[in-house]
């Protein structure tokens, strides 16, 4: 079961951070500690942020093998009980999925532990869930919890979906294929690493993902090669990230600054050297670490904000092509034609023809 921390009717005032939400849902279920997981596109469980250990502790907690089972069970939608250890001794853990945390999506785990006291162990799921929830029932103003968005992330061995397969399924029927047959290439290639990769959906419309391999995912039960395929986040999956809320994790919230400069400058496409000194880093650095935490390249997120200016301006027919190539920070009405058939498989016109298109036709 994933907790879908926005309730529809909530009122709010002002953004709660990831910290916060992390303390009311320690406080809730009476937990000595805990801390959040978020997935990322480039085929890793992420730690955003913990509480009350060190940082360096945390982390080797939430590396350690029983949490990453536990925290893929919970992704898969169990609440999932478990042991974990520290410096201290065993601890009783469970891990609870929470919906797009930070990235519109990309789903994140919920981690919280008790220390081994008679009386402490946890209680039955719908008793935790019911008590999760309640450190979620004020909406997040465009926070870190971004609306619930359907799931893009799944794992493949060379044989089956190990990981997500009921979204799989939700899928067009072409992009389903296509993706299972990226996934099979990426396990049976001992010399893949990572890719960006793009698949077609039955209106032939391309959906750019990133491939990853692993020769193992323990996590997953899986000693063979698996690939982890995550269809790039959404234009607006980018836009809604938030780098306020995530202020205890530096380096991420670094990184979402440097994606907010991204949207705000999307039509004028600024250079690397620009993105990078918006936070104050090398290009080097910058693009290295970007990608090894995204999954693609910083030219990559720039290119599909880029897009999705062009087909918001696309939808209105007083919109001429050589204006939208101009304002959208393409040199010419050729090169936007060029670059938006490279990325959505299909022309301007041809974009503006089917989206324009009465329903019934």
């Amino acid at each position: 079961m994933l907790l879908d921390p926005i309730a529809e009717n909530a009122s709010f005032s002002q953004t709660k951070s990831i910290k916060s939400l992390l303390d009311s849902s320690v406080a809730n279920v009476r937990a000595d500690g805990g801390f959040l997981l978020t997935a990322l596109p480039c085929g890793i469980l992420r730690l955003c942020v913990g509480s009350p250990r060190s940082k360096q502790h945390l982390f080797e907690m939430s590396q350690s093998d029983a949490v990453l089972r536990g925290a893929w069970a919970a992704l898969a939608g169990a609440v999932t009980r478990f042991k974990t250890s520290d410096e201290a001794g065993a601890n009783d853990a469970v891990a609870v999925a929470v919906s797009s945390l930070v990235l519109g999506g990309y789903d994140g785990v919920l981690i919280l532990w008790r220390k081994p006291t008679e009386g402490a162990a946890f209680a039955e799921s719908d008793d935790v869930l019911l008590a999760l929830a309640k450190a979620f029932e004020t909406r997040p103003n465009a926070g870190a919890i971004q609306a619930c968005e359907p799931s893009r992330q799944f794992v493949f061995s060379k044989e089956r979906c190990l990981f997500n397969e009921p979204a799989l399924k939700l899928l067009d029927a072409e992009l389903a294929k296509s993706i299972r047959a990226s996934a099979a290439r990426a396990c049976a290639d001992a010399e893949f690493a990572i890719q960006r990769a793009y698949h077609s959906d039955e209106t032939k419309y391309l959906h750019p993902s990133t491939v990853v391999r692993f020769d193992s995912l323990p996590a997953l039960q899986c000693e063979t090669p698996v690939a982890v395929v995550s269809l790039s986040p959404t234009a607006d999956a980018w836009r809604n990230m938030r780098a306020d809320a995530l202020a205890s994790e530096s380096e991420l919230a670094r990184f979402v600054n440097a994606v907010q400069f991204m949207v705000a400058n999307a039509r004028r496409g600024p250079s690397l050297l620009e993105i990078a000194g918006s936070v104050h880093m090398s290009q080097f650095h910058f693009h290295r670490r970007f990608s090894e935490l995204f999954g693609q390249t910083p030219k990559h997120v720039q290119f599909d904000l880029q897009l999705d200016e062009t087909t918001r301006m696309l939808a209105d027919r007083s919109n001429a092509l050589v204006d939208i190539a101009r304002i959208c920070g393409f040199a010419h009405q050729s090169h936007f034609t060029s670059r938006f058939k490279q990325g959505t498989g299909m022309t301007p016109t041809a974009w503006r023809k089917r989206l324009l298109q009465p329903r019934n036709a």
